[in-house]
């Protein structure tokens, strides 16, 4: 059967730690099923022992039967999904965390009109105070931006700026940042005042109130696991590609809501979260003007949230389906012990009926067949994990202590999932290019016994065969 046990990776000698370290390794080992005893022993034998922050993170799984079964395949009639989808695209729904919490399952909203919250409108942005504050490490000093323009108004950088308010909107940019030293910061500040008296004040201005705006809108909640800098750094993404991307391919309040929701809901485990969230919050431009510039830049981060949509969408709708004491789990990695399948999964949880759920996320039909019949081989590793004896799971965090004494699971089920309104345009699709992807996705799912998820809707076994047909038909075959 699978169980959790430490990777070699994470492994450190045992000489030269405290007795403390061993103590509290010892407090941390993973309980052993009686199966598996001598061959728990002969591996951690064989690897090591491992440095006890790094195995906290992770746990091997191992299979009660060795029987492969095909997974938890729930049977609808085709024509029944597809009307469901035709009516949850029909329908107004609402959602908000209280009613989520209550119903412990997330529903399918994508939906054009639905709204996070009253936001206010972009022109008159939200202009209340970030009560945060710029750290200096050698002086063990920190100050609001509004304690550091009174500090450094007759500095070199304060005399090249005439008025107080814009001198304490160029300080806020730096607002949240870390310096190293108090001249390391007076350095950037004099840089960046230079810098406004060649291109003038207003780029500053627009990212102070692009920043805000955002934070308000997405209720601070990034800073629950990101840096206050790092947290600007998203705020600013959202307000950038809000007012300048010129596809606007993502629904913005939608993605807002999935974010939000996916923040407090305690069953989402948030290590992998902010994982899935990174690259929002890598380094920009300071100034929109030098963003707008660089289209591949809107290009990425508009990318980056249509990958989001799906798979938080699905993480949400996961939550009311986990076993007790289990939490649903973004960008963990997967490992065979006992060959060389490895994949970071995008969703992954165990149910309440010992079933682990590996699952990846794509925006449409067309990232599916790409992820399904791309050179990296991404299905052929799914397939292999599937059919393991012994898989290691490793967190983007630590697992919880219930998490580190799982005793094993029932099998593996693999799912692709996309959102609802792009099932229903792909396998409605006119274009004979597109609906050939959707047959291949199609076809090639059913006959690995492969779940696709639509939103809240799930086609697996005989549903997804029927399905297959009709749009094989559709295509003449």
């Amino acid at each position: 059967m699978k169980q959790f046990a430490r990777p070699k990776k994470y492994q450190s000698k045992r000489n030269g730690q405290s007795k403390k370290a061993r103590r509290s390794k010892t407090k941390s080992r993973p309980i052993q099923t009686s199966m598996g005893h001598d061959h728990i022993l002969h591996l951690q034998q064989t690897i090591g022992n491992q440095a006890v922050q790094r195995m906290i993170k992770s746990g091997v799984l191992q299979l009660k039967t060795n029987l492969i079964q095909p997974g938890d395949v729930h049977r609808l009639e085709v024509e029944r999904l597809i009307k469901r989808v035709d009516n949850n695209l029909a329908s107004n729904r609402t959602l908000n965390s209280e009613n989520l919490m209550q119903q412990n399952v997330y529903t399918s909203m994508h939906h054009p009109s639905f709204s996070p919250r009253s936001l206010p409108p972009t022109r008159s942005l939200y202009k209340g105070p970030i009560q945060r504050e710029i750290t200096l490490e050698k002086e063990n000093l920190k100050y609001t931006p509004e304690k550091a323009v009174i500090r450094y108004r007759n500095s070199d950088a304060g005399k090249k700026i005439k008025s107080d308010e814009d001198f304490l909107a160029l300080i806020q940019t730096f607002d949240n940042q870390t310096f190293k030293s108090e001249r390391a910061f007076k350095s950037a500040l004099y840089k960046a005042a230079k810098r406004i008296l060649e291109q003038g004040m207003e780029g500053y201005k627009e990212r102070g109130d692009l920043i805000r705006h955002w934070q308000y809108i997405l209720e601070d909640l990034p800073s629950k696991i990101y840096s206050p800098a790092d947290a600007n750094q998203l705020y600013f993404k959202f307000g950038m590609y809000e007012k300048y991307s010129k596809t606007k391919a993502v629904d913005l309040n939608y993605l807002v809501r999935l974010i939000i929701d996916a923040l407090r809901i305690e069953t989402i485990e948030l290590s992998g979260l902010k994982k899935a969230l990174e690259t929002l919050t890598s380094s920009w431009p300071l100034i929109p003007g030098d963003v707008r510039e660089k289209e591949d830049l809107l290009k990425g981060v508009e990318t980056t949230f249509l990958g989001l949509i799906p798979q938080l969408e699905n993480a949400l709708q996961s939550v009311g389906n986990v076993a007790m004491g289990e939490r649903v789990f973004l960008e963990s990695t997967y490992r065979d012990l006992l060959g060389d399948a490895e994949k970071d999964a995008d969703i992954s949880y165990i149910d309440k009926k010992g079933v682990l759920h590996l699952i990846e996320a794509g925006y449409d039909f067309g990232v599916l067949y790409n992820k399904l019949t791309g050179k990296k081989k991404q299905f052929n590793t799914y397939l292999q994990l599937r059919n393991a004896i012994k898989i290691q799971h490793e967190a983007a965090g630590p697992l919880t202590s219930t998490e580190l004494s799982r005793k094993g699971i029932e099998y593996v089920e693999l799912s692709y999932t996309l959102p609802e309104k792009k099932f229903k345009i792909g396998i409605e699709s006119e274009d004979t290019e597109q609906l050939e992807k959707v047959f291949i996705v199609l076809v090639t799912l059913s006959k690995n016994s492969v779940t696709l998820r639509a939103g809240d809707l799930v086609y697996s076994g005989q549903e997804l065969v029927d399905l297959k047909d009709a749009v094989a038909k559709r295509l003449g075959k």
